[in-house]
């Protein structure tokens, strides 16, 4: 749930997202399937403008960043009539051919160490790399739907890594810059945090509502709840992913997470750091509230902002 910009190699090396679509781009222009797939391109390209289009221009949009890439809509969906546009575009998809076998597809889903879903931060998106039995747990999104959008359909900025839920759940949801929070262009961490409004704990404690009602919800941060845009963005990433019903689920987490910003005063850190001297405080923090609490952990585990949101909350 915050900005991808680089990932980690194999080797513990940073790597910037700009890099890593290059070598996309080599392992995309190399591929026999890919070569194929211009092929049959080339012969639907005689009656339909947009294969054509794609033809001419996909060298240049495979790197393109997400805010360039959304600047091509209005110039391509003009090349053809409107009565037309949505037939051609699903000639342009059938001629594509998406598939997740390529291994140009592959080497992008081996690359992506990140550990969890940049949509939901509540499932693994993982890459087991066991030389008898690889296993990739880790799916690619089309932000931009393929079935709307199907010239971004091999765009390396167009393809997020996420969990299998997030990719189904969403699946053609109409997902643009402008109207949701792209993984690669808007940090959703900066602008938005997961809170259990103040009464609803009260009333918890004051045992007028159960446990399974301490349900977290995904709201506006204070300092940008009158920028509509971010408002709407929100609106679009919860109903998309319905992050609602998933976060409704994990009450149990929100409930324990509470009782530990509750409980744990800085007297019991004091005396956790006194038989843990050398422990530094952020581990003390991980041991006591189960999990990490800093911005740049939340591609590494499960339900980091999470709880890193509800700890601010409560401990203010």
């Amino acid at each position: 749930m915050n900005k991808i910009e680089k990932i980690v190699d194999d080797s513990g090396n940073f790597v910037k997202l700009s890099r890593l679509a290059k070598t996309y781009k080599q392992k995309l222009a190399s591929s026999t399937a890919f070569k194929n797939r211009l092929k049959d391109l080339e012969n639907l390209a005689q009656t339909n403008r947009l294969c054509r289009y794609v033809l001419d221009n996909w060298e240049a949009m495979v790197t393109e960043k997400p805010r360039s890439l959304h600047q091509r809509i209005r110039i391509i969906d003009t090349l053809v009539s409107q009565s037309q546009l949505e037939a051609k575009k699903k000639e342009l998809e059938d001629g594509l051919k998406w598939s997740t076998t390529p291994i140009y597809i592959k080497f992008l889903q081996q690359c992506f160490n990140i550990k969890t879903c940049p949509y939901c931060n509540a499932q693994s998106t993982l890459t087991l790399k066991g030389k008898k039995d690889p296993r990739v747990l880790i799916e690619l999104d089309h932000f931009y739907p393929k079935s709307i959008y199907p010239y971004f359909m091999f765009c390396f900025y167009n393809l997020i890594p996420v969990c299998h839920n997030c990719n189904h759940i969403k699946s053609d949801d109409d997902f643009t810059i402008y109207n949701a929070f792209h993984p690669y262009y808007i940090d959703i961490d900066n602008h938005c945090q997961f809170e259990i409004p103040s009464k609803t704990v009260a009333d918890y404690f004051a045992g007028n509502i159960e446990t399974k009602e301490l349900i977290p919800q995904l709201k506006v941060k204070p300092q940008f709840r009158t920028n509509q845009g971010v408002e709407n963005r929100l609106n679009k990433h919860v109903e998309g992913t319905r992050l609602d019903e998933v976060y409704s689920e994990h009450w149990d987490i929100a409930w324990e997470i509470l009782q530990k910003a509750r409980h744990y005063s800085s007297i019991r850190r004091k005396g956790l750091k006194a038989v843990l001297p050398n422990l530094v405080d952020s581990e003390i923090d991980r041991l006591l509230y189960g999990n990490y609490l800093e911005k740049k952990d939340i591609p590494n585990r499960p339900f980091v902002k999470l709880t890193k949101d509800l700890i601010d909350q409560w401990e203010k």
